[in-house]
């Protein structure tokens, strides 16, 4: 019978190593053990009758011959359940506090599972009563604690019949049956296994699976020492307890990544509930006696061990040109070197301070551009341990025509150096500032005839045919343009704007031209002389200027309007038609005038 839960007594705790008791079996005692599994039992038990004396439905036959009568008693343990004896030469207890001797094997338990073991129930047992089953069952038990053999068994008494010795004979028959052929076992077994493991960005994972042959209880794990921010999470995630692991189930123990190099020792208890026949006695007064009872086996692990490296932070660069991402930047200008840092293993979370240098490669040391070293710096926050993160360095490239210049970085967390990349040798990390120096010159026409004279009062064009030399093929460039008013030197005001014009275009050698297109109205401009200035860009950097005011190739004129005759009020035929003779020779004259200056300002 499955006892109420021990807990209501004191306890002693029993260590086994190799436990099993049965016919032909000693027991074991509880100072003899040791292992890895614990069993808790009352310390002391105490056993009462019930009930009259049951008389015996069998003999045994003694060495001598003699034909020894057994009866037996029907008496419980503290808790009001069944228990039997052990001892057949001596009286049954009765009031009497027996002390735990051991744990009995699983034949004992097969006994009370097909026997007599829940008070008034046969438990399916062929037999008229209480008593009949009750007799089969201690039979078993007498057999079990070797008391006698099978073979001694006398199925003849005079104080039952036979047909109630033939019903008791049967009901062992099934018990003692079960009890030698049967498979059931109380044995608990638990263990802690390793299953893998890996990593992420935030944790080193160790993942176990609590393996029990059994559902019912509970397991836990104990360390041989902190590890900050060491968690526990079950199957779903969740973190839970290291005091209350699920049985059979996969559990996952994280070690936070920037954890020092070091190893941590894991032991595991599993506390299984299950049942298990106990014998008491240690009183010579009477028999010693069996109990089925309630109890969690406590199961120790092995140790085991884990472990976990601190991986070396690592960084790496890639400078380029902030204008066009590639390794050449433009003379004689403003330039910017984007620095990409890549880098791993970092802690994520963590704050980091990217430090760099720009070096001369020539001389092998820090690059001066006005006395000052070229530094720059920035500082972050690593979302992932593997990421990149951009330095810019911004300086003047003039007098660095043809120089190779290598960026110098140092990573640091808490002022302290973590990872350094400083290689003069490595392509990676080096740019290069190109030797050639950008120059512009202009040529402005009137788009209509390709003169520098434009007509008055009207819409018109000028082409500024902007000639180049000294940029990189393959790369990018913009001219802007603004028209200058000869006479004062500043911008050229039409409609209250200034007349400007923009034309982008990529070099395909480093020598070429570029049309610049004006278009704006001349009216109010007679007579007046225009200056193209133009600007080269590469990025947002001027590399080249011409603007020169006095410049007769970047100049063009706008042209002074006809004037026209009077008419006079006489009506005289005669004077009309000499007036308009004299009209017609004037205009041919003034024709001729404009012809031949055009072909001399040609």
């Amino acid at each position: 019978m499955i006892y109420k839960k021990v807990f209501l007594y004191s306890a002693v705790v029993l260590s086994v190593a190799g436990l099993g008791v049965g016919a032909g079996k000693g027991v074991v005692n509880a100072t003899e053990t040791k292992a890895s599994i614990s069993y808790t039992a009352p310390e002391k038990m105490k056993y009462t009758k019930i009930g009259d004396e049951i008389k015996g439905y069998i003999r045994v036959k003694r060495p001598n011959g003699e034909l020894e009568y057994m009866v037996t008693h029907d008496f419980v343990d503290s808790n009001g359940n069944e228990a039997y004896c052990m001892d057949s030469e001596k009286p049954t207890p009765n009031g009497h506090n027996l002390a735990l001797q051991g744990k009995l094997g699983d034949e004992f338990y097969r006994m009370y599972e097909a026997g007599y073991a829940k008070k008034g129930d046969l438990n399916g047992l062929p037999v008229a009563n209480v008593q009949e089953a009750r007799y089969a069952t201690q039979i078993v038990s007498w057999l079990l604690s070797n008391n006698f053999k099978t073979s001694d068994i006398v199925w003849s008494t005079p104080e039952h019949s036979q047909a109630e010795i033939d019903r008791v004979h049967k009901a062992f028959d099934i018990i003692w049956n079960h009890v030698q052929n049967g498979k059931t076992s109380t044995d608990t077994t638990y263990n802690l296994k390793k299953v893998n493991e890996s990593e992420d960005d935030i944790y080193y994972n160790y993942k176990f699976k609590s393996e029990a042959n059994k559902t019912d209880g509970k397991a836990s794990v104990s360390f041989d020492k902190e590890i900050s921010g060491m968690r526990i999470l079950n199957k779903d995630g969740k973190e839970i307890s290291k005091d209350n692991l699920p049985l059979n189930q996969e559990i996952t123990i994280q070690i936070p990544k920037g954890t020092p190099t070091g190893e941590l020792t894991i032991t595991s208890e599993g506390d299984i509930k299950t049942v298990h026949v106990f014998k008491y006695g240690g009183d010579s007064s009477v028999q010693p006696t069996n109990s089925l009872i309630s109890v969690d086996d406590e199961h120790k692990t092995d140790e085991q061990k884990i472990n976990w490296k601190l991986k070396d932070i690592v960084i790496g660069t890639t400078a380029t040109d902030k204008a066009d991402n590639d390794k050449v930047l433009a003379p004689d200008t403003t330039a910017t070197v984007v620095d990409e840092v890549s880098y791993e293993n970092l802690i994520v979370g963590k704050e980091y301070t990217v430090t760099g240098k720009l070096m001369d490669k020539e001389t092998g040391k820090a690059l001066l551009v006005d006395g000052k070293e070229v530094t720059a710096s920035a500082k972050f926050t690593a979302k992932t341990p593997n990421g990149k993160i951009p330095v810019e360095f911004t300086f003047n490239t003039t007098g660095l025509d043809d120089k190779e210049l290598v960026a110098f970085e140092s990573m640091t967390h808490e002022d302290k150096e973590v990872a350094t990349h400083a290689d003069i040798n490595d392509k990676g990390q080096t740019v290069k500032v190109d030797k050639k120096t950008p120059k512009i010159s202009t040529t402005a026409t009137d788009k209509a005839d390709k003169d520098k004279v434009l007509a008055p009062n009207q819409v018109v064009t000028i082409v500024d045919e902007v000639s180049y030399e000294g940029l990189v093929a393959g790369k990018e460039y913009r001219v802007e343009g603004t028209l200058m008013d000869k006479t004062t030197g500043k911008p050229l005001m039409v409609d209250g704007k200034e007349v400007t014009a923009n034309a982008k275009f990529t070099a395909k050698t480093a020598k070429g031209k570029q049309n610049v297109e004006f278009t704006f109205n001349t009216a109010g401009l007679d007579d007046k002389e225009l200056v193209v200035f133009e600007n080269l860009y590469f990025g947002t950097k001027v590399i080249a200027t011409h603007a020169d005011i006095n410049d007769k190739g970047q100049t063009v004129k706008v042209d002074i309007p006809n004037t026209p005759l009077p008419q006079t009020g006489s009506e005289n035929y005669q004077s009309k038609g000499l007036i308009g003779l004299a009209l017609a020779g004037v205009s041919v004259l003034l024709v001729s005038v404009y012809s031949i200056v055009k072909r001399k300002n040609k």
